[in-house]
């Protein structure tokens, strides 16, 4: 689903690297934390810096 919206934002602009914020919830454990950042950078076009 992410690279889904990724793509969508990404055919509407001319940025060639796109900047990606993801917002994690407070109560989340660092497990939760750690596959929500290998999914967004697995469906990411670049990497977030």
């Amino acid at each position: 689903m992410i690279k889904h919206f990724i793509k969508k934002v990404f055919k509407r602009t001319t940025f060639s690297k796109p900047k990606i914020i993801v917002c994690v919830p407070h109560g989340a454990t660092p497990v939760e934390k750690r596959a929500i950042r290998q999914s967004v950078l697995s469906a990411a076009p670049a990497r977030p810096a």
